[in-house]
């Protein structure tokens, strides 16, 4: 009887041992990617490792791990469906360009989406294994984001290909946009048109984010009370405004004519602080009013209308 209770002892114990080593699983993390502007064909990815995957490889449980990239094209099936050839890269290189479209001269990311698997794969006790956990990135045309209408969807496509958007907003583009989001796009638009290099004399009192301390010390937003940042508080159309007329003064791009839409209707109602500001973008038809004129100062802007007027600046010489 004892010898039998052994055996089931030690049985129960080896399924315990394989439950948690099937459990252990690796996942990267901080995963993201950049169509290049230039030649749509080609995606920067990047990624980062987790400590998991770092101290099982450190310590020999692991080795010879890589990245693999498997990928889609809009509504087709993954390339490793079809037994087609993935991406694999060391995964301490940590950052890759890939032309997942070499295949097909007639389609880029300019005109496809593409949906991109990053998952591990590596050496355990003399076996190939590839993870069961993996990251996914949408990019490219028409890519997924909610809530967007007709009138803007070029823009918010044009957004989407720069990697303008940030992920939150993607959830529903019509909801207000808060100040932290708008920072974050203004700054990812200034890697294609302004490409500053920052100092880091001063910092918000309430964020550590490197991309809004950036905007800070370039002298495109300000703090308030305390010197916070204060990033989930929404954003006028004037407030707004006064952030990109400063963004296009820095930048140099205020110089040349102007010529104010007489049919706007409510400038009136702008504020005083903000009056040159709304006034020089509505010059430059980065603020346009809708189809009774008014251009609303005073209302919380959208998601989706700060996308397109984030996107008109790229137009501004």
């Amino acid at each position: 009887m004892k010898i039998k209770f052994s055996v089931a002892l030690l049985s129960l114990l080896l399924l315990f041992s394989v439950l948690i080593n099937a459990s252990v699983d690796y996942k990267p993390i901080n995963v993201k990617g950049e169509i290049n502007i230039n030649d749509p064909n080609f995606i920067l990815v990047e990624w980062e490792n987790p400590e998991n995957v770092l101290n099982d490889e450190k310590s020999g449980i692991i080795s010879k791990v890589q990245l693999n990239i498997d990928y889609k094209i809009d509504d087709n099936k993954f390339v490793s469906e079809n037994n087609g050839k993935i991406f694999s890269f060391d995964y301490n290189q940590k950052k890759a360009t890939i032309n997942p479209f070499a295949e097909n001269e007639l389609i880029n990311a300019f005109n496809s989406r593409i949906t991109l698997k990053l998952y591990y794969s590596y050496l355990k006790d003399g076996k190939e294994i590839k993870s069961v956990s993996f990251d996914t990135i949408e990019l490219g045309h028409n890519s997924f984001i909610k809530g967007g209408r007709s009138w803007s969807k070029k823009d918010v496509n044009t957004a989407s290909d720069l990697g303008l958007i940030v992920d939150s907003m993607k959830e529903d583009i019509s909801k207000e946009i808060s100040r932290y989001e708008f920072i974050k796009m203004l700054m990812r638009l200034d890697e294609h048109i302004g490409k500053h290099e920052f100092s880091s004399t001063y910092k918000f009192s309430d964020t550590d984010d490197v991309d809004v301390n950036n905007a800070l010390n370039l002298g495109v937003v300000k703090g308030g009370w305390n010197n916070r940042f204060n990033g989930q508080s929404f954003l006028t159309k004037e407030a707004m405004s006064t952030i990109i007329y400063r963004y296009l003064k820095i930048n140099d791009k205020l110089s040349g004519n102007e010529t104010l839409n007489s049919n706007l209707v409510d400038l009136s109602d702008v504020s005083s602080w903000a009056k040159e500001a709304v006034t020089s973008l509505a010059s430059r038809g980065i603020i346009k009013g809708d189809d009774k004129g008014l251009i609303l100062p005073k209302f919380n802007v959208t998601r989706e209308q700060a996308i397109v007027m984030v996107v008109r600046l790229l137009t501004i010489n």
